[in-house]
């Protein structure tokens, strides 16, 4: 999957809701953010257009439960422009920002749990390594 840096607000639109839509079938989330295209998204949020801001939160919305796609968007810095939506007046954009938080919180912090003991044990090997020359 190809995504170019577009600017019609229109296309970003539709494909964000097109990702969104996919992504309630088999591994579509997880293809998604394997393609690159959780990065893509986050860029969108710069968009004034409100339209590109609903149908990318939603579609990050959905990505977000799949716990790569949540290190994805905490590292492109999509939690920041969430926050800003969630005190939107769209009450449709605020439930999907702050589910999209909340799930961008729990994932990663399984996922820093979950590496916690192996990168201890890589450290303590390095150390051996080390060590040992």
């Amino acid at each position: 999957m190809v995504f170019c840096s577009q600017t019609d607000n229109r296309l970003r639109h539709h494909l964000a809701e097109a990702i969104e839509h996919c992504c309630l079938y088999g591994s579509n989330r997880a293809s998604f953010g394997d393609a690159g295209a959780v990065a893509h998204l986050v860029g969108y949020l710069k968009s004034k257009d409100q339209a590109v801001h609903r149908s990318t939160v939603n579609a990050l919305f959905q990505l977000s439960t799949d716990v790569n796609n949540c290190i994805i968007m905490q590292s492109e810095g999509a939690v920041k422009p969430l926050i800003k939506a969630i005190g939107s007046e769209d009450e449709m954009l605020q439930e999907a920002a702050a589910g999209c938080v909340r799930n961008i919180r729990l994932m990663t912090n399984m996922a820093s749990k979950t590496l916690a003991p192996w990168r201890r044990l890589e450290a303590k090997i390095m150390v051996t390594q080390k060590s040992a020359f």
